[in-house]
């Protein structure tokens, strides 16, 4: 075509089907918390504008506790078990010193009083991860914000989400597979109240993408912030609150500036683009990187990670208890859990190598990872020894490492590149 047509007039069609999602309106909630909401909601749409006029904002305040057979629902609720729940009072008494409204919610009281499993929509799933979902969603619309399910696997239970990587032809493209690694665990389950989890009525839940019956329907919008203390004993949380007291308290004990450096391990034969993503942090964040161009062994890394930096960014291949920083033919490869732990049959082969051997007492840091499988508290077999990474370093020790970290379950995505880390 040579010439160029001027179209004055044109007309849509638009045809619309009934919301099969539930409205779970927000009955309560404080002035605080819902100035949080609205800041999220004024980003997320193009018009903010026009917000007031389809918005219903809840009753602005606590709703007040009436003793009945209910349970409590706070804004700040703690699920974990009756064993476990007392080990918590220094903890929750910090944060009602910071003006939280917080409280411990047992499983066995959510198990008594939701005794059928989750019923929010269409099919429901009717376990014990499906009651203490159906309670968090009643929770919510009594004005609860941030949900900490504190245990492991053993104590709250998991809810894993079917998964297939499109493209491999090695297993993992494989649609609703009942797999270990095809389904990861995902406390994203816990935060969503308007997603339908179990459309199929199979026994793979969160299905999405599949364009065929499989599908379910689960909401990426969480409701709540949701996070999992991956504890089994008092000594874990005594671990973990004595570090987050410190980082939240007195990080550094008068000297805080450590909090602003960052450092970064990029593993060999990774695809990532650290330059770039760098730049997503505040400008105020110094950045030290060693990249893949240079070879580190295990203990050299830990040795750094203990140099006072406030945040830790592992961008390297991963397994339950260990990441990898050097080529899989080379020696002093890894960084373990324990430095006497072994990953895959390979074990450590030096001093230095593991998470018990940081010593950052006082200056504690926090965890962006990259990395497969560090996240996998979960992890049901002995070919990698003792707990996972993500335990080692929030639970594990006393006076080392940190008080939380992000990261993956299974497996984990790169920047470019097949396949995951």
């Amino acid at each position: 075509m040579n010439y160029i047509e001027l179209i004055s007039t044109i007309e849509f069609e638009i045809i619309f089907k009934p919301n099969s999602r539930i409205n779970k309106a927000v009955k309560y909630r404080s002035e605080r918390n819902q100035k949080i909401y609205d800041g999220i909601l004024n980003d997320l749409v193009d018009n903010p504008e026009d917000i007031s006029i389809y918005q219903a904002t809840p009753s602005l305040g606590k709703k007040a506790q009436i003793q009945t057979d209910q349970l409590s629902f706070y804004e700040y609720v703690i699920v974990t078990s009756s064993e476990l729940a007392p080990y918590f009072d220094t903890f929750v008494t910090w944060k009602k010193r910071k003006g939280l409204d917080i409280g411990v919610v047992t499983t066995s009281e959510i198990y008594s009083y939701y005794p059928d499993g989750d019923q929010i929509m269409g099919l429901g799933i009717d376990d014990d991860a499906g009651s203490i979902r159906q309670y968090l969603s009643d929770a919510y619309q009594s004005g609860a914000v941030w949900v900490l399910l504190a245990g492991d696997e053993n104590v709250v239970p998991v809810r894993t989400g079917n998964t297939y990587i499109v493209g491999r032809t090695d297993g993992y493209e494989v649609q609703n597979s009942t797999g270990y690694w095809l389904n990861p665990a995902t406390d994203l389950y816990f935060a969503d109240y308007d997603g339908d989890w179990n459309v199929d009525g199979d026994n793979c839940y969160g299905e999405r993408f599949r364009n065929n019956d499989y599908d379910d329907a689960p909401d990426y919008y969480t409701e709540v912030w949701v996070g999992r203390l991956p504890c089994n004993c008092e000594q874990d949380i005594s671990n973990w609150t004595e570090k987050l007291l410190v980082y939240e308290q007195d990080p550094g004990k008068g000297d805080p500036s450590y909090l602003t450096n960052s450092f970064w391990i990029e593993g060999a034969e990774t695809y990532n683009s650290l330059d770039v993503t760098k730049t997503y942090y505040p400008s105020s964040i110094s950045h030290t990187i060693w990249y893949k161009s240079t070879l580190h062994n295990g203990s050299e890394v830990v040795a750094k990670m203990d140099d006072n930096y406030g945040i830790l960014n592992w961008y390297c291949h991963g397994a339950p208890n260990s990441f990898q920083t050097k080529p899989e033919t080379e020696s002093y490869r890894k960084v373990f859990s324990n430095d006497e732990y072994c990953t895959y049959g390979y074990c450590s082969e030096e001093s230095g190598d593991g998470l018990d051997d940081m010593n950052n007492s006082d200056k504690y840091s926090v965890v962006y990872s990259t990395c497969c499988t560090v996240g996998a508290y979960d992890y049901p077999y002995n070919n990698c020894s003792g707990r996972s990474m993500v335990e080692a370093f929030t639970v594990m020790y006393e006076q080392n490492c940190g008080p939380t970290i992000l990261a993956n379950t299974r497996a984990g995505w790169m920047s470019t590149g097949g396949g995951g880390p």
